[in-house]
């Protein structure tokens, strides 16, 4: 059996492509040779999203030459699995890291304000 590869679990809006929704926007400025980097050292890149729009995605990626490997699913997804996919980073703009340290975490939580929100960037 072959080894399980290194797989991010990559969310699309507003990390991988501005969010312009209903539409796909443009890539994050700087995304691109990341993602790059991380294929060239073996890594698999698995777009997660909500959207419900595979061909759809994956036609606006391949035009804006934004590396992946699937869409909401993979190879190596563990047999009768929730919809949460198996991944060894998961990167989303809306997430947070937890270090297991439960220690405000509830605060954290309720003043957690996403980069978007935070960051004077517009996307143009």
């Amino acid at each position: 059996m072959a080894a399980i590869p290194n797989i991010l679990a990559l969310d699309l809006d507003s990390t991988t492509l501005w969010d312009k929704h209903p539409d796909l926007g443009k890539p994050i400025d700087g995304i691109i040779p990341q993602l790059k980097a991380l294929r060239a050292a073996g890594w698999k890149i698995v777009i997660w999203t909500v959207r419900d729009e595979p061909d759809k995605i994956a036609a606006k990626l391949h035009e804006e030459g934004v590396p992946f490997d699937y869409i909401n699913d993979h190879p190596w997804n563990h047999a009768n699995s929730s919809r949460k996919i198996f991944a060894h980073v998961y990167l989303d703009d809306r997430a947070m890291n937890f270090d297991g340290d439960t220690k405000g975490l509830a605060e954290k939580i309720m003043s957690f304000v996403p980069w978007t929100k935070r960051n004077p960037l517009t996307g143009k």
